[in-house]
Protein backbone atom coordinates (compact mmCIF):
# COMPACT_ATOMS: atom_id res chain seq x y z
CA UNK A 1 0.00 0.00 0.00
CA UNK A 2 3.02 2.41 1.09
CA UNK A 3 4.84 2.06 -2.14
CA UNK A 4 1.32 2.54 -4.45
CA UNK A 5 0.90 5.56 -2.14
CA UNK A 6 4.60 6.89 -2.87
CA UNK A 7 4.20 5.89 -6.79
CA UNK A 8 1.32 8.14 -7.16
CA UNK A 9 2.15 11.01 -4.91
CA UNK A 10 5.24 11.17 -6.71
CA UNK A 11 3.89 11.05 -9.93
CA UNK A 12 1.37 13.73 -9.61
CA UNK A 13 4.05 15.59 -8.10
CA UNK A 14 6.46 15.30 -11.24
CA UNK A 15 3.84 16.23 -13.55
CA UNK A 16 2.54 19.47 -11.89
CA UNK A 17 4.98 20.49 -9.26
CA UNK A 18 6.51 23.91 -12.16
CA UNK A 19 2.95 25.12 -11.92
CA UNK A 20 1.82 24.99 -8.38
CA UNK A 21 3.05 28.05 -6.60
CA UNK A 22 5.31 26.69 -4.05
CA UNK A 23 7.95 25.70 -5.95
CA UNK A 24 10.28 28.01 -7.16
CA UNK A 25 12.32 28.46 -10.46
CA UNK A 26 16.26 28.31 -9.97
CA UNK A 27 19.17 28.57 -12.38
CA UNK A 28 21.06 25.76 -12.68
CA UNK A 29 24.06 27.73 -11.64
CA UNK A 30 22.14 28.33 -8.24
CA UNK A 31 21.25 24.97 -7.81
CA UNK A 32 23.83 22.87 -5.28
CA UNK A 33 26.77 21.47 -6.82
CA UNK A 34 26.31 18.30 -5.57
CA UNK A 35 22.77 17.96 -6.76
CA UNK A 36 24.09 18.95 -10.33
CA UNK A 37 26.64 16.65 -10.30
CA UNK A 38 24.55 13.90 -9.20
CA UNK A 39 21.70 14.33 -11.74
CA UNK A 40 24.61 14.89 -14.61
CA UNK A 41 26.17 11.49 -13.78
CA UNK A 42 22.83 9.90 -13.79
CA UNK A 43 21.45 11.45 -17.13
CA UNK A 44 24.54 12.77 -18.68
CA UNK A 45 22.44 13.46 -22.21
CA UNK A 46 19.79 15.33 -20.73
CA UNK A 47 19.28 18.26 -22.67
CA UNK A 48 17.27 21.48 -22.10
CA UNK A 49 16.79 21.27 -18.48
CA UNK A 50 14.70 23.64 -15.99
CA UNK A 51 15.31 23.47 -12.27
CA UNK A 52 12.64 23.91 -9.83
CA UNK A 53 13.21 23.83 -5.78
CA UNK A 54 10.43 23.37 -2.72
CA UNK A 55 10.19 25.05 0.47
CA UNK A 56 12.11 21.53 1.69
CA UNK A 57 14.99 22.27 -0.65
CA UNK A 58 13.96 18.94 -2.89
CA UNK A 59 14.92 19.85 -6.17
CA UNK A 60 13.53 18.89 -9.54
CA UNK A 61 14.54 19.04 -13.17
CA UNK A 62 12.70 19.00 -15.91
CA UNK A 63 14.46 17.73 -18.76
CA UNK A 64 14.81 16.21 -22.16
CA UNK A 65 16.48 12.66 -22.85
CA UNK A 66 15.85 12.05 -26.64
CA UNK A 67 12.54 12.78 -27.56
CA UNK A 68 11.16 12.25 -23.97
CA UNK A 69 10.18 14.57 -21.62
CA UNK A 70 11.30 13.62 -18.01
CA UNK A 71 11.55 14.89 -14.68
CA UNK A 72 13.73 13.86 -11.87
CA UNK A 73 14.13 14.47 -8.39
CA UNK A 74 15.93 15.23 -5.41
CA UNK A 75 16.44 15.70 -1.89
CA UNK A 76 18.85 18.51 -0.41
CA UNK A 77 21.83 15.83 0.13
CA UNK A 78 21.63 15.25 -3.73
CA UNK A 79 19.87 12.06 -3.17
CA UNK A 80 17.92 10.78 -5.72
CA UNK A 81 14.19 10.49 -5.04
CA UNK A 82 12.89 9.35 -8.16
CA UNK A 83 11.99 10.21 -12.06
CA UNK A 84 9.26 10.35 -14.10
CA UNK A 85 8.72 10.25 -18.23
CA UNK A 86 6.38 10.98 -20.39
CA UNK A 87 5.88 8.35 -23.43
CA UNK A 88 3.13 7.70 -26.14
CA UNK A 89 1.65 4.71 -26.69
CA UNK A 90 3.56 3.81 -29.57
CA UNK A 91 6.68 4.68 -27.76
CA UNK A 92 6.19 1.86 -24.77
CA UNK A 93 8.01 -1.46 -25.04
CA UNK A 94 6.01 -3.87 -26.59
CA UNK A 95 5.63 -6.29 -23.13
CA UNK A 96 3.76 -3.16 -21.75
CA UNK A 97 1.77 -2.54 -25.31
CA UNK A 98 0.54 -6.18 -25.84
CA UNK A 99 -0.23 -6.25 -21.86
CA UNK A 100 -2.28 -3.09 -22.05
CA UNK A 101 -4.00 -4.25 -25.19
CA UNK A 102 -5.23 -7.64 -23.20
CA UNK A 103 -6.20 -5.60 -20.03
CA UNK A 104 -10.36 -4.85 -19.53
CA UNK A 105 -8.38 -1.23 -19.97
CA UNK A 106 -8.11 -1.82 -23.97
CA UNK A 107 -11.07 0.33 -25.06
CA UNK A 108 -10.30 2.70 -22.57
CA UNK A 109 -8.96 6.37 -23.83
CA UNK A 110 -5.06 6.77 -22.24
CA UNK A 111 -5.16 10.62 -21.26
CA UNK A 112 -1.93 9.79 -20.27
CA UNK A 113 1.47 7.17 -19.81
CA UNK A 114 4.18 7.77 -17.68
CA UNK A 115 6.90 6.13 -16.19
CA UNK A 116 7.86 6.26 -13.02
CA UNK A 117 11.28 4.77 -11.49
CA UNK A 118 11.77 4.91 -7.79
CA UNK A 119 14.23 3.01 -5.52
CA UNK A 120 11.32 0.56 -5.29
CA UNK A 121 10.07 -0.52 -8.40
CA UNK A 122 9.54 1.01 -12.20
CA UNK A 123 6.21 0.90 -13.40
CA UNK A 124 4.29 2.40 -16.50
CA UNK A 125 1.39 4.34 -15.20
CA UNK A 126 -1.61 5.27 -17.61
CA UNK A 127 -4.37 7.48 -17.02
CA UNK A 128 -7.34 6.19 -18.56
CA UNK A 129 -10.90 7.06 -19.36
CA UNK A 130 -14.04 5.53 -20.26
CA UNK A 131 -17.05 6.51 -18.29
CA UNK A 132 -14.60 7.19 -15.15
CA UNK A 133 -10.76 8.26 -15.07
CA UNK A 134 -9.01 5.55 -13.80
CA UNK A 135 -4.86 5.77 -12.73
CA UNK A 136 -3.84 1.71 -13.96
CA UNK A 137 0.07 0.79 -13.53
CA UNK A 138 1.95 -1.88 -15.07
CA UNK A 139 5.06 -3.80 -13.67
CA UNK A 140 8.33 -3.84 -15.85
CA UNK A 141 7.48 -7.05 -16.83
CA UNK A 142 4.18 -6.52 -17.99
CA UNK A 143 2.13 -7.14 -14.93
CA UNK A 144 -1.11 -5.49 -14.06
CA UNK A 145 -0.77 -4.04 -11.02
CA UNK A 146 -3.77 -4.61 -8.11
CA UNK A 147 -5.26 -1.21 -7.71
Amino acid sequence: MYKIFFVLTFIFTMNINVLMAQYEKVETAKVPQTIVTAFKEKYPKATDEAWTKDRKKNYTVKFKMGKYKCFSNYDKDAKWNGASITYTFDELPEIIKDAFKKSEYATWKIQDITKSENDYENVFVFIVKNKEQKLISFKEDGTLKKQ
